[in-house]
This record gives C-alpha cells, structure tokens and sequence, in this order.
C-alpha cells in the first residue's frame, strides 16, 4: 500500500470567535486504497455534534459564514481542509453557540442520536444477544490468545454512568448504579496490545456504510463497525482504520457512542486554553446544564485532568466564580487510578511498562499542564516509545502514578542502603 499521507486533516473551527478558534482536528485517512486527504463525513459531523452540546442540527461549511453548506460526495466522504461547524441559534448573533468542554460535563442524549448512530442502534437491536459459550476473540483481531475484557464506557466514569442513567440500555446481570459500569454489556473482549491502544484514545468504533450512499441516513443496509482512528500514524491506519470489528451482539450502541465523545474531549483542551472567554454549557453537580460565558481563569479550570491518565475523582469539583458547584474534570483515560493494585504500579515501574489500561494511567497533560507532552506507541524499543513529538519519558510518567506513599518508601529504601 502507497503511504499514506497524514500532513492532511479535517480541522473544525467555531465561527463564533477569531483568533484560537479551532475545536478539533482528525486525520483524513479515508477513501480508497493509495488515496488520501478525504475523511468519513457521519464521523466527523457526529464529533461536532457531540462537542456543540448535542446539535446534530449543525453543519460543515468552508466558510465562516456557513454558506454554501458541505455536503459528502457519493462514498460518504468529504476532502480534507478548514471547516467551520454551524449551528442555528436564537439567541443574539453575538453569543456564539456553546460548547461542551469535557466528558464529565456532557449530557448523554437518550434517543436523539445522529443519524446513522440512530439507524446503527435500531439495526443492532435486532442481533441476538446470546453470547457464545466459548470465551470471544479479540473484537478486532479475531485472535484468541492474550486477550483481556475492556471497558466501553471506562470504569473511571461509573459516576457519568450513574447520573446519566445509562444502564437503560442492556440487561446489566443485576448491576446497579454505579457497579452497573462493569457489567459485560460494557465491555469488549480485546487482545492486549489493542487494548492499550483502545484504552489510550488511539481509535474509536464507529458504524460505517459497506456502500456509502452519500447521506447514511436511509436504511440499516451494509452498516459496518469499524476501528476509526483518531491518531495521526501510519502504523495505525495501515493496521487498524476502517478495518471492520468482530460481532458486537449484546453491546448497547449508545455506549459506544459514548465512548467516541470519551475519545474526542481531550481534544477540545486547545480551545479552552486559547486565553479568551469562552460561552460553555456545563453540567452542574445536580444534573442541570448552565450555558454561560466562563472567564479564561474557569475555561483552564475544565482543562485540568484530560487526556491519557489524569487521575481526576469524580468527587472533585469546584466552585466558579459565581458560587456555583462545576464538574470539572474529564474523562482521561485512566482516571480509575484507585483500581490500580501496587502490585501493578511496581511492576510497572520496575519492568518500562509503556503504557497502562483505562483503570491505571498514563497523561497527555505534563505537571505543568502542558498537552504536548503525550504518549504513543512506537514499535522499536522501549526508549522511542516516549520520544514521538518530544513527549514525556517514562521516568517522568512513572512518577505521575506513584502515590505518595510509594515515593517515600523508596526514599526510605534509598536511605537503608546508604
């Protein structure tokens, strides 16, 4: 296969703002063989959906103005560029549209899916949920050894899960609550190194058309699961994107959808450091959603704990500067940190493990904050598996999960010897 060129993307702007105004940024790695440069128009309109407070009324639109609106061509596909994402509003033309500013913050919307996620779940619906008697392969492999159980919704957000009642969707073998989070309707069975991956926001599974018909939007005929990647790598997309996933019989659709908005969040943390005010709709700890504009001071505040591993409680939050109680922090894969054993931390520290699942954590936000500082997976040694894009080193993030107490019996250790 030609290489495939990953300097193309789709980046969604707000037409509401100048200056920092950008909102996401995906690759463009579909369309045929040896092609590059056009991206899946559901996926990328459904992102915008999720980040815009649930307006799958919106559009794309080269233009800041919104006109003429884009449209995908007969595959489902759009070309890569600068888009702005639409929306109508009633409110005056000088409030921009809110936006949400991360996971924790973001109201599920129950039966009001986008439109092929809405066609996806109807047709799932009609998939026998038996589950085999042998244990599954791994959900995208098809591989049977080294496999592990993963979360959909992470286990890190059985509070979201909880308050966003979302065990509605499956029978949760009498889960409930928040224990409802890790019942096997939440869960996929997937090989370990794929879980890495999923767990560290590399791709997401999304329904696709075997045919694309243009819109997606008519019938539940050739509707696919696929691995969309969200990370800009050639390894990734040659081994991974749009490869079509094992059977999901007994998975609520709307979890996954939910764990596509999990995956996209940490990307919004550039817009809300772009040191302006910003009009958000939150989430306030007793359920209601306030759509306000939050000072610079209080956008950083929804930053804090995004990306891969921030341990973040759910019973962090804090007040904003109106007295009022916010839930700040996000989903940042790995957030369970309380479920990680010390034997797994030592062993982790000890061994150069890379990377950690959902329940441990690994950040792309340094001590200073700074998101740059990620993590990937690189395929040669160990030592490049943190030098991609200068990203922090191992000793740096090891350090990250070792809890207090960990850090000064080493101490301890270290002062025994000498």
């Amino acid at each position: 296969m030609p290489p495939q060129s990953f300097t193309q993307r789709i980046t969604i702007k707000h037409p509401g703002y100048g200056g920092n105004n950008t909102l996401i940024a995906l690759p463009a790695c579909d369309g045929a063989v040896g092609a590059s440069g056009k991206a899946h128009y559901a996926t990328i309109h459904s992102a915008c959906t999720i980040i815009a407070n649930n307006r799958k009324d919106g559009w794309l639109s080269a233009s800041q103005s919104g006109q003429p609106r884009t449209s995908p061509d007969s595959e489902g596909l759009i070309p890569a560029g600068l888009y702005f994402f639409h929306v109508e509003s009633s409110e005056p033309a000088s409030d921009p549209y809110p936006v949400v500013p991360n996971f924790r913050a973001w109201v599920f919307p129950h039966d009001d899916l986008p439109p092929l996620w809405h066609v996806a779940a109807a047709a799932q619906d009609t998939v026998a949920i038996q589950q085999p008697a042998t244990i599954e392969t791994c959900r995208l492999t098809n591989k049977r050894l080294a496999c592990e159980n993963a979360h959909i919704i992470p286990a890190a957000e059985k509070d979201w899960f909880a308050e966003n009642e979302m065990g509605r969707y499956r029978e949760l073998g009498g889960r409930f609550g928040r224990d409802a989070a890790d019942s096997p309707a939440n869960s996929i069975r997937l090989r370990r190194d794929v879980h890495i991956l999923w767990d560290n926001l590399f791709f997401s599974i999304v329904p696709k058309r075997a045919q694309q018909d243009g819109d997606g939007d008519d019938s539940d005929d050739g509707i696919k699961w696929c691995a969309h990647t969200t990370v800009e790598d050639q390894e990734l997309y040659t081994d991974y994107h749009n490869r079509p996933v094992e059977s999901l019989a007994g998975r609520a659709v709307e979890y996954l959808y939910a764990r596509f908005a999990w995956d996209l969040f940490p990307q919004v943390i550039g817009f809300l450091q772009g040191r302006q005010p910003r009009r958000l709709a939150v989430r306030l700890s007793s359920g209601e959603v306030e759509v306000r504009n939050f000072s610079t001071h209080e956008c950083q505040r929804f930053t804090e704990g995004q990306g891969r591993g921030r341990s973040a409680s759910p019973t962090k939050r804090s007040r904003g500067l109106d007295g009022q109680v916010y839930e700040h922090h996000n989903n940042s894969a790995g957030q369970g940190r309380d479920n990680l054993t010390a034997k797994r931390k030592r062993r982790s520290a000890s061994s150069g493990e890379s990377l950690l699942d959902v329940d441990s954590a690994v950040s792309d936000v340094d001590s200073s904050g700074n998101p740059d500082n990620a993590l990937t997976v690189h395929p040669t040694s160990q030592a490049d598996h943190w030098d991609l894009k200068g990203w922090a080193t191992q000793q740096t993030l090891c350090s990250t999960y070792c809890s207090d107490s960990d850090r000064d019996q080493s101490r301890g250790r270290k002062r025994c010897r000498n």
